[in-house]
């Protein structure tokens, strides 16, 4: 789920299947506002294939453009960029602008599919390692990687990406990041890591790059002898099984969690916080979970998203959007 910059009223909802819904002043448009679900396989195949990532470009309001990413048959990566409609907002244009960038790999798991816009007006892609472990540490490989691109020209990599690496390679050694944020206040990228043993919080100040996060080679959550240790990590003896990475609480809707990290657990449903104070430090970290309407009633947490009020929302595979608010 996203916002398009600027626009306060509207909400994007990503389905899995191929299509991406419009909810406006909190009613669901019938009509949806791009349908791909011709292109996407089918989804017996498995069940991390399919639409799995749409960003807006930070001018959307002037230049109509969004980016989306989906699984291709044949077991691609793409990332395509569409247009809204120039006479209705709630539709986008049938036919993709460009493709601005294909992923290669196995076709087993771990996709990635995660996409946001930095400080530095480039996009960054999360690719997962598509179930082979060893293309995480193999800089020729665009699998387990954080990737950075150039949508303007995509032919070209930005300057100030990874020397030594395929061209669009931000930093590596990551399992499956599913889901990832630029905090809106610092620029600092979070980055909740589907890991093997262990699920990662990994935390890149603003405009770093260049880290090896140790996958998989470091899956201990204190073995980082190899890489960049997370900031958090959850044994899987705890339950959790597949972190959802979130966002840095910038609403005014609850005060005292603003700066807090919101990040969750698609097996326990549990949603944590935590409050990073530099390196590999964090402080306050709360389960959230006796303090929700949600608790019981979610069924498969499988994303979250934000507004442009910095307003925090939580997806639910079975169909539900939740925003989490003060009592």
């Amino acid at each position: 789920m996203t916002a398009a910059p600027g626009d306060d009223t509207r909400l994007f909802v990503v389905e899995q299947r191929g299509r991406i819904r419009v909810i406006e002043n909190g009613t669901l448009l019938d009509t949806p506002f791009l349908d791909i679900s011709s292109l996407i396989p089918s989804m017996s195949q498995a069940d991390e294939w399919g639409l799995l990532g749409l960003v807006f470009h930070p001018e959307h309001a002037t230049n109509r453009r969004f980016f989306v990413f989906y699984m291709q048959t044949g077991g691609r990566s793409i990332v395509a960029e569409y247009a809204t409609s120039a006479n209705n907002p709630n539709l986008a244009e049938a036919a993709p602008t460009q493709t601005v960038l294909s992923i290669e790999g196995p076709v087993a798991h771990h996709f990635g599919g995660m996409m946001a816009f930095g400080r530095d007006g480039y996009l960054y892609v999360s690719s997962g390692d598509r179930g082979d472990e060893a293309r995480a540490q193999n800089l020729s490989s665009r699998n387990g990687k954080m990737l950075r691109l150039d949508v303007d020209n995509p032919a070209s990599a930005p300057p100030g990406n990874m020397p030594g690496a395929d061209s669009l390679v931000w930093s590596y050694g990551l399992r499956n990041v599913w889901r990832f944020s630029f905090d809106r206040c610092t620029g600092d990228l979070y980055m909740g890591d589907v890991g093997g043993a262990y699920e990662e919080v990994n935390i890149e100040p603003h405009n770093t790059g260049h880290r090896n996060y140790g996958w998989p080679v470091a899956d201990t959550g204190t073995n980082c002898s190899t890489g960049t240790c997370p900031v958090f990590a959850v044994d899987h003896n705890f339950s959790d099984c597949s972190m959802v990475g979130g966002y840095v609480y910038r609403g005014s809707a609850i005060p005292n969690m603003n700066g807090r990290y919101l990040f969750g657990d698609w097996c326990t449903n549990r949603i944590t916080t935590l409050v990073w104070t530099g390196g590999t430090s964090v402080e306050q970290v709360e389960d959230l979970r006796q303090n929700l309407d949600t608790a019981n009633t979610l069924v498969a947490m499988s994303s979250f998203g934000e507004d442009n009020q910095g307003n925090v929302y939580v997806v639910d595979l079975a169909g539900a959007l939740y925003r989490i608010d003060a009592e």
